[in-house]
């Protein structure tokens, strides 16, 4: 029987410091509305040692001035320890434009406004949206594996297949949303093609990207449509080309 694996957290992860607990408890209250799992800490001391463990969180939203050790050096540490991480700053003391000379992908947010402002400016980081769900077809393993990888780097859901007639039952048993089917053409017990025209005709919201090594004979028509990944497979051609089709 087929078991569905996905691979990728669909949640992101917070880190919210602050030595005020109704503003650690708004905070979280507005992050778990959009979806994100939310550690909190009183202290920069306490959360200097959350900073260290891995994996790392997704966001650090944390007051600019607090007691003990200044905001900014935790923020710089957590930069330091999770360089793909994003910050928060709260404060309704601290200077848009000191803020700016540090030339760093912070954002600041007045403490008074966070109700209003702090979705917003998690958005504009790319965070707390909804994650694209990917089904991979591909009977060669290790090019399944990296697809798989590098489309989990880049923040999507990942479920694979090894062949076509694997990915329709995986399809048909799976009872959430599948925005994009990847898919290699040539391929045992079902070709990608087929695949795709049960995949239109089962979920009609669903886009399919095919892929091959190949692009002569009948695969000519594929390989000139904007529909058609070729191998081999790159990092960034991948992941922008499967946001195109997928946005």
């Amino acid at each position: 029987m087929l078991s569905i694996q996905e691979h990728g957290d669909a949640r992101n992860t917070a880190l919210v410091v602050s030595g005020e607990p109704p503003v650690r408890s708004t905070v979280k209250s507005i992050l778990s509305g959009i979806g994100f799992y939310v550690s909190e800490c009183e202290s920069v001391l306490g959360a200097s040692s959350l900073v260290q463990r891995k994996p790392c969180p997704d966001l650090l939203v944390t007051e600019a001035r607090p007691p003990e050790v200044d905001g900014w050096t935790l923020a710089e540490s957590f930069m330091g320890e999770c360089p793909l991480g994003r910050v928060v700053l709260m404060s309704d003391r601290v200077d848009v434009g000191g803020l700016n000379q540090h030339g760093r992908p912070w954002v600041l947010v007045p403490t008074t406004r966070l109700s209003e402002l702090l979705v917003l400016a998690v958005h504009s980081m790319g965070l707390g949206r909804p994650q694209h769900r990917i089904l991979v077809v591909e009977d060669e393993t290790p090019v399944r594996n990296l697809v798989q990888l590098l489309l989990t780097r880049a923040g999507y859901v990942v479920i694979s297949a090894g062949d076509g007639q694997e990915a329709l039952e995986l399809s048909r048993l799976y009872p959430g949303k599948i925005d994009l089917v990847i898919t290699d053409i040539e391929m045992p017990r079902m070709s990608g093609s087929d695949l795709a025209e049960h995949i239109k005709l089962e979920r009609p919201d669903t886009q399919v990207l095919l892929m091959s090594g190949y692009a002569s004979g009948v695969l000519r028509e594929f390989a000139t449509t904007a529909h058609f990944l070729r191998k081999a497979v790159r990092t960034e051609s991948t992941n922008c080309q499967g946001r195109r089709v997928v946005e």
